[in-house]
């Protein structure tokens, strides 16, 4: 039968039960024999002394969050990688928790970083990825010249029609810049003053304007050409209306071959010549014949009537347009063979009048 003991221990304030093997000194000790067994329940926070409960005292998963005072866990308190996202409230981890260059690419989620987040001028040409940037990210406008690499604007890059004047530099249109046109045109403004081909290459011709086009046309009139752009006066296209006064010298006389050379053609009742100086040698027939002679072309002109032959009888009367003496003669007849008469032309007034320098049988009078 066992046997107990009632103790009381001033430290502990608590009674204790001793069974089995109690082993004490009798007078109240605080110190208990290892058999000694502390009943349920019977030792109080304040029976413990402090730092006593260590580690080992502690039974498996034993600190339950209610045993844990308020504020009471501070950082010595926690392990090592002990909190995880399970630990953390929601919302509640802000810039002050992070150590500075702590989030790395691995733990930002994708398209968390918006344009909020990044710092004004932050994103250098080592951020963007190669051919990620497109016309959709270009502000209008905002790319200059500067930042045009050289030779970067060709032919694909421009738009139908860009290139104005304005942007050709002076003297930079050579001849392979230009649309092909046919041998032998060129370019002229036609109609609208737009630009239009003209065919310039018929032989002999030459570009006339007419006062609103240029027109390519053959050479016409008293001249000719050549194409190699010699021009020529045309045979026979000369007279005396195209000659200045006194323009005709004697080193522009031809030499006379013989006296034949100059002659004067007048047949019976014809008019006598009056373009040039000359000699009318007169074939006068069996018979009354005439002619008449205008006043002269030219101050100083100078004409010679002879009766070269005469036949029979006859005679050539030849009726002048104005006197041609003092006398106021204007009538030369010559009627017997070698009989001829000499006249210059003299300024007159405003015209010219034939005056007698020589008379070798020739009969004057008034007509």
């Amino acid at each position: 039968m066992a046997t107990y003991y009632r103790l009381f221990n001033p430290q502990l304030k608590q009674a204790f039960d001793i069974t089995d093997g109690h082993d004490h000194d009798g007078v109240n000790s605080p110190s208990l024999s290892p058999a000694a067994t502390v009943a349920t329940d019977s030792v109080t926070t304040i029976k413990i002394k402090d730092g006593a409960v260590t580690t080992p005292k502690l039974g498996a998963a034993s600190v339950t969050s209610t045993k844990i005072l308020d504020g009471a866990v501070v950082l010595a308190k926690i392990g090592a990688d002990a909190v995880d996202g399970t630990k953390i409230a929601d919302e509640s981890i802000d810039s002050e928790h992070y150590v500075d260059l702590s989030i790395d690419t691995a733990h930002i989620a994708l398209l968390a970083v918006d344009t909020g987040q990044i710092a004004a001028d932050a994103i250098d040409g080592t951020k963007i990825a190669d051919e990620a940037i497109d016309s959709e990210h270009y502000v209008d406008g905002s790319i200059d010249t500067a930042h045009f690499a050289a030779l970067a604007v060709d032919a694909a890059a421009l738009a139908a029609d860009s290139v104005i004047t304005a942007k050709i530099l002076d003297d930079n249109v050579t001849n392979a810049k230009l649309v092909n046109i046919a041998r032998g045109s060129i370019k002229v403004g036609g109609a609208s003053d737009a630009p239009s081909d003209l065919v310039a290459k018929t032989d002999k011709y030459i570009l006339v304007g007419d006062g609103t086009d240029i027109t390519s046309v053959a050479v016409s009139g008293d001249v000719t050409v050549t194409n190699l752009g010699a021009f020529a006066l045309a045979a026979n296209t000369v007279d005396s209306t195209e000659l200045v006064d006194g323009g005709v010298d004697t080193t522009h006389l031809a030499a006379i071959a013989t006296p034949n050379a100059k002659a004067i053609v007048a047949a019976h009742a014809a008019a006598i010549p009056v373009t040039g100086n000359g000699n009318l040698a007169l074939t006068i027939a069996d018979a009354a014949e005439t002619n008449t002679l205008a006043v002269p072309t030219f101050a100083g002109q100078e004409i010679t009537i002879s009766a070269d032959t005469l036949a029979g009888t006859g005679s050539r009367a030849i009726t002048v347009a104005a006197a041609i003496n003092a006398t106021g003669n204007d009538k030369i007849t010559l009627d017997a063979a070698g009989e001829f008469i000499a006249l210059r032309g003299v300024k007159l007034g405003a015209s010219f009048a034939w005056h007698v320098i020589a008379n070798d049988g020739a009969t004057l009078e008034t007509a």
